[in-house]
């Protein structure tokens, strides 16, 4: 777990609020990134009172394959409930780049009435990520801290994507995957596989290529062979 972006010890004008703990626990790779990135504003943009009471708020992130864990019949936020049951935070909002779906819809988060909440990057789409899941990730801390404040105060509950979903939680899938990333992969292993196809139509064996090089030509590559390997 990272710590909070800001110190969190209520002194001066801060003494006499409530002081929040909000916990981002994401999955690895872009929920992680993205967690990191939203959490200090997210921490200054939060609400100054809740539920008719002042509020303070500290922001921590941790990371965590929470959703590939246990039994894939189970519910994503039963699965969350259980990561961050031991972490002490008030507030947990575990972020997932898998859909979440309620009654045969997408839905972009879900809030429990425990103060634990699932939000889904692909129901978010690919365009302004960070923005949008720094507002749905707000919209479920406040709502939280309302109930965790004055219980029965929050409307807890899951968040249906807008109008256009499917497609944004196509463009949002495609967008946690990181095709490009496998692109750049296949371009360096073609770039090698058509090297040697070179030199298998031009030399029919490795000592025909020796022989046609001069000495100095094969001490440069037996070098640059013993750097890549020690490396």
């Amino acid at each position: 777990m990272t710590g909070p972006a800001h110190d969190d010890g209520p002194d001066g004008e801060t003494a006499g609020r409530e002081w929040l703990v909000v916990g981002l626990l994401a999955d690895p790779d872009l929920a992680e990134d993205v967690a990191r990135d939203i959490a200090p504003r997210l921490q200054d943009e939060l609400p100054g009172e809740v539920a008719g009471r002042a509020v303070g708020w500290t922001v921590v992130t941790g990371r965590d394959a929470f959703e590939s864990l246990g039994s894939p019949d189970t519910d994503l936020i039963d699965k969350a409930r259980e990561r961050v049951a031991d972490t002490g935070w008030d507030l947990a909002v575990c972020l997932t780049d898998v859909p979440l779906r309620s009654g045969g819809r997408t839905v972009v988060a879900d809030v429990a009435d425990d103060c634990v909440a699932v939000v889904s990057l692909p129901a978010l789409g690919s365009l302004r990520l960070r923005d949008r899941a720094r507002r749905a990730v707000g919209d479920a801390v406040t709502t939280m801290a309302a109930q965790h404040l004055d219980p029965g105060s929050g409307s807890t509950g899951t968040v249906p994507a807008r109008r256009g979903g499917a497609l944004r939680l196509l463009t949002g899938m495609v967008h946690v995957n990181r095709p490009w990333a496998l692109t750049v992969g296949l371009t360096r292993s073609l770039a090698g596989g058509l090297a040697g196809a070179a030199f298998g139509v031009l030399y029919p064996s490795i000592w025909t290529l020796a022989a046609s090089m001069p000495g100095w030509r094969l001490a440069v590559a037996l070098a640059g062979a013993v750097m890549v390997h020690g490396g």
